[in-house]
């Protein structure tokens, strides 16, 4: 049935042939098929001699059918064709006599199928060769005229570290790569707050930090240099970021690049210690310090003290407001005093605070609008929170003269003082007072105590047996007394673990009442200890393998030149340590011989002062020992004769704990020609 219906559809089809006989029609329909319509593009004479041969073909065509007529099953098989609905008569018979041309047809349509799927594959497989051979050919034709990201060079370079206060300069490279002209370009440059803006070559068209460029030609560079100085507390990581903005010639859009830059600031270029009280009496003035000091690697000419504080603190020294300046810093340590008082109990989580800063001039508007204004750069800040005394009885300790936490070294030792008055208007009987010290630091068989207090589980306690003046203490009456701790070696402590190292001294009293314990003290005090740098100083002619590293007589000779080596070495196993320091001074007879090893640092000689300096930026504490050897010679005079002399006087060691805020300050001992470190040349320090 199905069969049939498409005969009848695809014979049916070219209408305008109707009147031709049956099998002209379907030769012209399939040929007009498989030959793409050809027919109808043919010539005057193809057309006359195509339709001498269909003419042929028909006759044959109609002999064929009449031939089939004769067979058996035709009958049968018309009736299942007239069965088919709405099929034109003659069409159907036609199909069914003849099953050879049925056959026939059938596989001209088949034909037919095939090939219009050979053609739309082809089709599709033409169209992507095409697709693909276009966009090569764009990109082939376009590599040269596209922009990325290699089209532009652009950077900002500048230190990695930094001093605070040290002048950098940060510049900003540019280059145009491509082919086309860049137009409109603009430069910004984002920098830090800590950042003080001091000049610019070429100078900004906006604020400070914007340049404009009307054109980059091709493969032509350019740069922005800018000059500033960093001020912000150690450690602090500056951020820089750069960026230009351009249109490329015969372009509308914009393109960008960025480039970004961080510079950490290593040093402070002084060493401060804040010293601070913990606590205060109501009323009563305390005194708060700041000690500095100019190191090797200063930038710093002058600064600014700020202290912080709510409207129930007093300042009663300086008696000028702040900010105060401090004009001048030099290698010699100076502090700065700031007294003051609590006049009420401050409020809950209140605090006081110390800044150092370096200010800077900010100006605003123009013209007679403008205006300037101070900014201060903080590069230091010390906070702490206050205990405030309303008691009735007043308590001052100091440790090592100073209120407040202060680190100390190894084999220290601490040297406590307490201070009581009486400020009520009353007299005061029965007073305890009651020292805790808990540490393991300590070696309590070191302590001195004139007073005799009763010590018990790590406490002293002082009533009217050991104090008279403890029975009764009259209105305004004050008095004082002292006792004093040895804090342990490195070597009595190695088994102590490191957050361990330090001493938490408390302080109380009670009246007509013991103290059971010291768990919200009046007074604490924590003293840290600073890191246990050891330092070794040795003067030699032989080496500790016995190899001569000297020259010349040994023992020395008037008139004839000895060499020796000195030996300076730093170890340190607890703390990181900055801003170290060894210094000596050569004798007026004993001369630099510029021949030195290093193994960190920088070693120099100033010949005016005769001082060898070493220093040494950080030494971390899991570091390997710092090293430095040097030469020195002397040509012994006749005066000299039968005399040691010597070598080297003493060296001094500084050094600040990044841990404890601390300076370890050491002496070594004087070197002479006697070699006490040599194990063969000592003894041989006599001129002969």
């Amino acid at each position: 049935m199905a069969k049939v219906k498409i005969i009848i559809t695809v014979l049916s089809f070219p209408r305008r042939r109707e009147s031709l006989p049956v099998g002209r029609q379907v030769l012209l329909f399939l040929d007009s098929r498989l030959r793409g319509n050809d027919r109808y593009n043919m010539s005057k004479e193809d057309k006359k001699n195509k339709t001498a041969d269909l003419n042929e073909f028909d006759k044959d065509f109609a002999k064929l059918l009449k031939e089939r007529e004769k067979e058996d099953d035709v009958n049968d098989s018309l009736k299942e064709i007239y069965a088919v609905e709405d099929a034109p008569a003659t069409f159907v018979s036609m199909g069914k006599k003849n099953n050879n041309f049925n056959h026939q047809e059938n596989t001209m349509l088949r034909r037919e199928i095939n090939t219009w799927r050979k053609i739309t594959w082809l089709f599709f497989t033409l169209l992507m060769v095409l697709a693909a051979i276009s966009w090569t050919a764009f990109l082939i034709f376009n590599q040269g005229n596209r922009l990325n990201t290699k089209d532009i060079e652009f950077k900002i370079s500048g230190p990695e570290t930094a001093a605070v206060g040290q002048e950098l300069i940060y510049e900003i490279q540019y280059k145009n790569l491509s082919q086309f002209n860049l137009k409109n370009a603009e430069i910004s440059l984002n920098f830090p707050d800590s950042f003080i803006f001091l000049d610019a070559v070429p100078e900004p068209v906006s604020g400070k930090h914007i340049w404009q460029i009307e054109q980059i030609d091709t493969k032509r560079s350019g740069r922005v240099e800018v000059k500033g100085k960093l001020v912000a507390p150690i450690d602090t990581q500056a951020i820089f970021s750069a960026a230009i903005t351009y249109r490329p010639e015969n372009f509308s859009s914009t393109f960008s690049a960025d480039s970004g830059l961080t510079t950490a600031i290593n040093s402070g270029g002084l060493n401060i210690v804040a010293e601070a009280p913990s606590f205060f009496n109501l009323n009563e003035e305390s005194e708060i310090l700041i000690k500095y000091a100019k190191q090797k690697d200063n930038f710093i000419d002058n600064f600014n003290i700020i202290f912080t504080a709510g409207e129930n603190f007093a300042v009663s020294v300086p008696k000028t407001a702040g900010p105060w300046t401090i004009n001048k810093v030099s290698d010699q340590q100076e502090k700065f005093s700031l007294k003051g008082k609590f006049l009420k109990p401050p409020a809950e989580n209140e605090k006081l605070k110390l800044s150092l800063s370096i200010p800077e001039e900010v100006k605003s508007g123009e013209g007679a609008d403008q205006k300037t204004q101070i900014k201060n750069h903080v590069f230091y800040e010390y906070e702490w929170s206050p205990v405030v005394a309303e008691g009735a009885l007043n308590l001052n300790l100091t440790i090592n003269g100073a209120s407040a936490d202060k680190p100390a070294n190894f084999g220290d030792t601490l040297n406590y003082v307490i201070h009581y008055k009486n400020s009520s208007e009353a007299a005061l009987k029965n007073v305890i007072i009651m020292a805790s010290i808990d540490s393991d630091a300590v070696d309590w068989k070191t302590l001195q105590d004139e007073q005799k207090g009763e010590v018990k589980d790590g406490s002293i306690i002082w009533t009217k047996e050991q104090l008279k003046s403890l029975a009764e203490i009259k209105a305004g009456a004050e008095d004082s007394f002292g006792f004093s701790l040895k804090i342990k070696t490195r070597d009595q402590l190695n088994n102590t673990a490191p957050n361990a190292m330090q001493v938490q001294t408390a302080l109380d009293y009670s009246i007509d009442s013991a103290l059971n314990g010291l768990e919200n003290p009046l007074i604490k005090i924590t003293t840290k200890i600073n890191s246990d740098l050891k330092f070794t100083n040795e003067a030699r002619y032989f080496d500790r393998q016995n190899i001569a590293v000297g020259e010349g007589p040994l023992p020395p000779k008037v008139g004839q030149k000895t060499t020796f080596r000195v030996y300076w070495t730093l170890a340190n196993t607890l703390h990181d340590l900055e801003n170290m320091e060894v210094t000596a001074v050569l004798p007026a007879n004993i001369n630099w011989e510029n021949n030195y090893q290093a193994t960190t640092g920088d070693i120099n000689y100033a010949a005016d002062k005769r001082t060898v300096n070493w220093r040494i930026s950080s030494l971390n504490a899991l570091a390997e020992p710092a090293m430095v050897s040097f030469a020195v010679s002397v040509t012994p005079q006749v005066s000299d004769k039968n005399k040691i002399l010597t070598l080297l006087n003493q060296p001094q060691v500084s050094a600040s704990d990044k841990e404890t805020g601390g300076v370890i300050s050491l002496i070594g001992a004087a070197k002479t020609t006697n070699l006490e470190d040599d194990a063969v040349g000592k003894g041989n320090g006599k001129v002969e």
